[in-house]
């Protein structure tokens, strides 16, 4: 990897900020984009409209959601499958993986229900950094 800046005696690396107007980081700064908010969500509305099931009081722990029961219930869609159908699926299985790779508990059991409203659109998903 070549340096892309010029050293000098200032703490702040110039290499890091060469592409950093391309990045859509510098969006949020301007409030274009809003990828940041509270997690205080209404599990059964969101779950019932995003995934199609709602869980039942003994799969959730505070706004988190056990990844047991959420693989049970949208493990694999039917072979005539809509695509909204295909849709509930594909979001529960990126929140499983959410939950058990990215930012997976102690336990890796449960994932906050936090990142679900983040895959409601799909063509949005895609710009996400």
């Amino acid at each position: 990897m070549a340096f892309r800046g010029l050293h000098n005696a200032d703490p702040l690396d110039t290499s890091v900020l060469v592409l950093q107007d391309r990045h859509r980081s510098h969006l949020v700064d301007t409030e274009q984009v809003s990828m940041t908010g509270t997690c205080v969500l209404d599990v059964a509305g969101l779950c019932g409209e995003l995934l199609s099931v709602i869980p039942p009081d003994e799969a959730l722990r505070g706004s988190a959601i056990s990844i047991r029961w959420l693989c049970q219930q949208l493990s694999t869609p039917a072979p005539d499958a809509d695509e909204v159908s295909l849709q509930w699926s594909a979001r529960g299985f990126i929140l499983a993986l959410i939950g058990s790779f990215l930012f997976a508990d102690k336990k890796e059991v449960h994932v906050h229900l936090c990142f679900l409203p983040l895959l409601r659109d799909f063509t949005q998903t895609s710009s996400y950094s």
